[in-house]
């Protein structure tokens, strides 16, 4: 079985404002200049509640932009489905 290596660096971090962005250094995804920010936002009114979004920008390298953001979306919902089982317990 082979392992995919995936490397990422932190380029920003704001904990007061509630993001994140980190680039791809390594990866087998077909992109170059890989960098994605995640965000927490409040929602007003609501202390139970937080919303969070999941973006990211880059250039496909051998693949057509539609293949890499369908690979980048099904990615991020995986990623927000396993935080949101995480955070309901």
């Amino acid at each position: 079985m082979q392992v995919a290596v995936i490397v990422e660096r932190l380029v920003a971090f704001n904990e007061v404002e509630w993001h994140y962005s980190y680039a791809i250094l390594q990866a087998p995804f077909p992109v170059d200049g890989y960098v994605s920010t995640i965000r927490v936002h409040a929602v007003p009114g609501r202390d139970d509640l937080a919303e969070v979004q999941w973006s990211g920008r880059f250039n496909p390298v051998n693949a057509t932009e539609q293949q890499v953001v369908d690979l980048f979306t099904g990615i991020y919902a995986d990623g927000l489905d396993a935080l949101h089982g995480t955070l309901a317990g």
